[in-house]
Formats: structure tokens, sequence, C-alpha cells
């Protein structure tokens, strides 16, 4: 079984492709990874929080067999952090922005099954998180719509023919 995509890491490769950066600068948080010291741009991509908004189970009688087929809706919000330690985080705000309406990311939705916000819900400014620095850092909050699907054969006794006597007027 393959471990689906995370929603982060689509929205990664949405802010790579569109702004040209190299893989070494955009990430998901948690990498262990450390701030780097030179002036070009980053962007964290994180998952702030994810509410499921609906499931649903079916069962399809196959050739194979039975399958339970299971979905879940959610709404997922994501956070993007972009820093530099020159003017890049605040310079290159709007290009991300318009990366979350790109081609690519249009193309992506619709192979993956998500829908990203083409707005942010917020942007702030997060420079006074490095103090010691005096890094640029922006955060921007996106809302997300993601479908997740799996389908899983079902264990089940076949079906096998039998008598039925109603003589006597009782089974």
């Amino acid at each position: 079984m393959t471990t689906p995509i995370t929603t982060a890491k689509f929205l990664c490769d949405i802010i790579q492709e569109f702004l040209v950066l190299s893989s070494d600068q955009v990430w998901i948080m948690n990498q262990k990874r450390n701030i780097p010291i030179d002036s070009r741009l980053y962007a964290i991509v994180s998952m702030r929080s994810s509410n499921p908004v609906g499931s649903k189970k079916t069962h399809v009688a196959g050739v194979n067999g039975l399958t339970a087929s299971h979905a879940l809706w959610t709404q997922e919000t994501l956070q993007i952090d972009l820093l530099s330690a020159g003017q890049d985080a605040l310079a290159r705000l709007p290009e991300v922005i318009m990366s979350l309406s790109s081609d690519y990311a249009l193309s992506l939705q619709e192979l993956h099954g998500f829908k990203l916000a083409t707005q942010p819900t917020s942007i702030n400014d997060s420079s006074a998180a490095e103090v010691t620095r005096n890094l640029f850092r922006t955060t921007i909050e996106v809302k997300c719509l993601r479908c997740y699907q799996t389908e899983k054969s079902v264990a089940y006794y076949e079906q096998y023919e039998h008598e039925t006597s109603t003589e006597g007027g009782q089974i």
C-alpha cells in the first residue's frame, strides 16, 4: 500500500515550480532542517489543522468479490512561512499567492482530488520570531478542501445454494 501524498507536499511542489526555487529552498515543517544563514528565499509549509466535513462508505460487488470504498472529505488549513535575510520574503509574497491559481496548481488539484483556495485567509508579519538574526518572515494561511479515498476487499462468506422445505407450514 502506498502512502498518499500530503497536501503540504503538493503545496511545496506548487510554490517551488511557480517561484523557480531549488528543492533545498522549499520544505515541509519539522524535517530536521536548520534555518539557513544565506540570503536566499525559503518557504516552509505546514499543516495547521484538518477538519473532517464528511465521510462515506459504499460496498461494490465485482468480479473479485466485495469491495468497500471509503471516502473522507476534509477542510485543511495550511501555513506557508516565507523567510529571507533580504527583502525577498516581502517582495515575492505576491508570487506565492499567484502560485495558488497557477496552471500547475490547477492540474495537480484536478489530478489528485483537492481544491486550494486562491486567496489566503491571512497574511502576517512574523519577523519577531527571529530576534537574533533579523530575518524577514511572512506567514500565510491557506484553506484547502481534500478528498481521501481508499478501497479494501471485504471478507464475507460465499453464497451457497440450499433447499428450504415448507411442508407442514413451518420453515
